[in-house]
């Protein structure tokens, strides 16, 4: 799939190059591309960088400190943290052996210094435009089904005025999806913080809950999530949904005008979700205790959960089999009844239910009483649980 909405951000590109004039020689050929470009002074300076911020492109030189080839030092080092941070090799000194080596680090091309005149231009377009094409590929492949499913809908539409509205919604659904991560992450404290919260949810609720829990989370892609969700543009979306909810009906010259923020917005969290370690949902099966170790087999929901793969965990205490778990960095949280999953009619096919409110059967806002109501991701409408209550979100907390 490639980009499914307008976008109209400038890529970031970073150089990573010891001769810090050669660098930005170099950047100037770029003038001409609607780029910006960042600089590192050698492979550590350049991994610290990579390891806070996001870069749609990576310049590096090969050989440069640390050790002779820093290039390289670096490549592997990305792949070693998990950043998938689409590379260019730029370099005068290196040897075919070096290149093929770079190559199979997952360098997406090389560049002789000698031909960046002629030719870095056209293998930075080419770079740029692999990175978009991989960006929407993971949108549909790889993220989890609650994000998955609504960005796979939204380029099904043509239209402006429908595809700005499913736009918005994908927007929605990443605020929901990370907020309930979060609550359950966050365990008891944010568990009680969601029900407080769930009676009357909106956009901006969810992104208040994202606001709340930011600092209680550790380190994490999960939390690198959280701090792009509460960001100045991400407000200005709210305001749009309410505007596209509550105002006049839009015509297709303002969807038009608008859907270039919404395209912004996405374009960047799905770069985010790519560039790190992933945020995966898994559905652990039966588990072996093998050698004082507990082996599960776990079914990953994942793109429109159908045909999903599959991953084996090795945990020193047992996992809920058949609840939905969020998997991110080697950490496990259930988060049952936040997500849940059942098998589909086909082989291979879940069907996944996202928390979305709850339907108040007392006179407390927080009745523990109240049924559950899920977005239904297969069928696309709200559904009232017959099973679950409110306080089944707290019970997990336990």
């Amino acid at each position: 799939m490639t980009e499914a909405i307008p976008v109209g951000r400038r890529p970031r590109l970073l150089f990573i190059d010891d001769q810090r004039e050669v660098a930005r020689t170099l950047a100037k050929l770029l003038n001409p591309m609607p780029v910006e470009c960042r600089f590192a002074d050698d492979g550590e300076a350049g991994l610290r960088r990579l390891q806070s911020e996001v870069f749609d492109l990576v310049i590096v030189d090969l050989r440069m400190p640390p050790a002779e080839w820093g290039g390289l030092w670096l490549l592997e080092k990305l792949a070693e943290h998990q950043i998938t941070a689409n590379a260019i090799v730029l370099s005068g000194e290196a040897g075919q052996a070096e290149t093929i080596k770079a190559m199979r680090l997952g360098a997406f091309d090389f560049v002789v210094k000698d031909n960046a005149q002629a030719e870095l231009c056209d293998r930075v377009k080419e770079a740029l435009g692999e990175a978009a094409r991989l960006r929407w590929q993971f949108a549909a492949t790889d993220l989890p089904s609650p994000l998955s499913i609504p960005i796979t809908r939204m380029a099904l539409r043509s239209d402006e005025i429908h595809k700005l509205r499913a736009a918005v919604s994908c927007v929605e659904a990443v605020y929901r999806f990370a907020a309930l991560a979060a609550c359950a992450a966050c365990g008891r404290p944010g568990r009680s913080l969601l029900v407080d919260s769930l009676a009357g949810p909106s956009m901006g609720t969810w992104q208040h809950l994202c606001r709340r829990l930011l600092d209680d989370l550790p380190s994490s892609a999960l939390r690198r999530w959280l701090e792009f969700i509460v960001g100045t543009t991400a407000n200005e979306i709210t305001t749009l949904r309410n505007d596209l909810h509550h105002g006049a009906d839009p015509t297709q010259r303002w969807a038009q005008e608008h859907l270039p923020l919404v395209g912004d917005w996405l374009d960047q969290f799905l770069a985010l979700a790519r560039y790190w370690p992933h945020v995966s949902l898994i559905v652990p099966g039966a588990l072996e205790y093998k050698d004082g170790r507990f082996l599960v087999d776990a079914a990953t929901i994942s793109g429109n959960a159908s045909a999903v793969g599959s991953v084996r965990l090795s945990r020193d205490q047992p996992v809920e089999t058949g609840h939905v778990h969020l998997l991110t960095e080697g950490s496990l949280v259930d988060m049952w009844p936040l997500v849940t999953a059942e098998r589909g009619e086909m082989p291979g096919r879940w069907n996944v239910f996202v928390l979305d409110s709850y339907r108040n059967s007392g006179s407390r806002a927080e009745t523990a009483t109240g049924k559950l109501r899920y977005l239904d991701l297969e069928r696309g409408e709200r559904t009232t649980s017959r099973a679950t209550v409110v306080e089944d979100i707290r019970y997990r907390a336990d």
